[in-house]
């Protein structure tokens, strides 16, 4: 019968360490920098028109309406789009 005992180098039995911040590098803060300055929702019908031209998403999909609480881009004023999450 197979122990059920985990190996020394299991992430489940491996000690906590200390974790880096999840911030991106600045080259690719330089590479992205004003790629998606038209907002999310501009960026969901071009992601969506680009998945229909590929043929990975049926011709007759349409985007789903934004989250409660989430505020359509244009409604957004210059501070809150710079410090949007998305």
């Amino acid at each position: 019968m197979r122990s059920r005992r985990r190996s020394r180098s299991s992430p489940i039995t491996r000690p906590a360490r200390r974790t880096r911040h999840h911030h991106a590098p600045k080259e690719w803060i330089d590479k992205f920098k004003g790629k998606f300055d038209l907002g999310w929702d501009k960026q969901r019908e071009m992601t969506l028109a680009k998945q229909k031209e590929m043929g990975i998403v049926p011709p007759t999909l349409v985007t789903s309406e934004l989250s409660e609480g989430i505020a359509a881009w244009r409604f957004l004023d210059d501070d809150q789009r710079k410090c949007s999450p998305l």
